[in-house]
């Protein structure tokens, strides 16, 4: 299966002091962690952890996850493209694993596989990491 990640200094407000926002953060355990699952419920599949020693966020985009994940209701056209393709390619590689031949043409969307996936993986980490940074402005005020 593949992985994509995505890691970074976690999105601050621009005029916040980032050893504030860690005291912030660790004390206001709970609105972090509503934070973290507005995240994971705006981009289904998606992983979100943030380390508060070091103030980095990390998003991590497993296949397997993403293609047992729900949908949003907000991908846009290209992500549902996308999606529709991998799966469909996920049931050709199901097939291919129990036995059964594959026609030319599915060989070939087997074959594109893995820059699919990082199609997806692009789209989803860039909407996640937007979406952190917003449920984190949403709830960092809480903490004050």
């Amino acid at each position: 299966w593949c992985e994509a990640r995505l890691s970074s200094a976690v999105p601050l407000p621009p005029d916040e002091d980032p050893q504030r926002s860690a005291a912030r953060l660790l004390l206001g355990g709970r609105a972090l962690g509503t934070a973290l699952d507005s995240v994971q419920r705006a981009v289904p599949g998606v992983e979100c952890q943030v380390d508060l020693a070091t103030l980095r966020a990390e998003l991590l985009l497993r296949e397997s996850r993403f293609l047992d994940a729900g949908r949003s209701g907000i991908e846009s056209k290209e992500e549902l493209k996308l999606d529709k393709k991998l799966r469909e390619i996920s049931a050709f590689r199901r097939k291919q694993f129990a036995g059964e031949a594959l026609d030319k043409l599915q060989v070939e969307k087997v074959a594109k596989r893995t820059e699919l996936f990082g199609q997806v993986a692009t789209l989803k980490l860039q909407k996640a990491w937007a979406e952190l940074g917003l449920a984190l402005a949403r709830h960092l005020p809480r903490l004050q």
